[in-house]
């Protein structure tokens, strides 16, 4: 099972990627998170913003190739970052095997809170930039208006992590 949680800045992908891989977990499942900002900072060493799209364009290849390496171990993975454009999963799909297909969770969440968020947390750097993150939800919100109706869609402001863990283990069903 390869689970893939993506959304905007702020709307809870990694907190929800993590509850998830706890739920797989509990039911006895081995589980990995892939992070794909992790998998960004190592291309780029230099840690300032994450602006530099080749990078992103790796960092999602590289991701696919990680999770087909723990699927083929028996590993279930759950993959976090933005995956929101049809370039941006093709350039992780088309990375993947042709047997492995990954079930999509697209969080929504609206620009006010995605704010309020990014301000409570000290280390989001560049996303606690108003003019930044109203220029992200702009530029994101077609995507978001076309997400696949293959997707799970949940908006992360509407309900706390745990509900929206156990909507997508319902979702997902038992663990393969």
């Amino acid at each position: 099972m390869l689970v893939v949680v993506t959304g905007q800045i702020a709307s809870g992908k990694s907190t929800l990627a993590r509850a998830v891989a706890r739920d797989l977990e509990r039911d006895g499942a081995s589980v990995a998170v892939v992070d794909l900002d992790v998998i960004y900072e190592m291309f780029d060493p230099r840690g300032g913003p994450k602006v530099n799209q080749a990078k992103w364009t790796q960092s999602r290849q590289l991701a696919a190739r990680i999770a087909a390496t723990l699927l083929a171990e028996g590993v279930l993975v759950v993959v976090e970052g933005e995956f929101l454009t049809v370039d941006q999963r093709a350039a992780f799909t088309d990375a993947l095997p042709s047997a492995i297909a990954p079930r999509f969770v697209t969080l929504r969440l609206p620009f006010e809170v995605a704010l309020q968020r990014a301000n409570a947390e000290a280390s989001r750097g560049l996303s606690q930039d108003p003019t930044f993150l109203a220029s992200h939800y702009m530029a994101t919100a077609e995507s978001i208006e076309r997400t696949p109706s293959s997707d799970l869609t949940l908006d992360t402001s509407s309900f706390g992590v745990e509900e929206a863990a156990r909507k997508v283990a319902g979702w997902l069903g038992p663990p393969r």
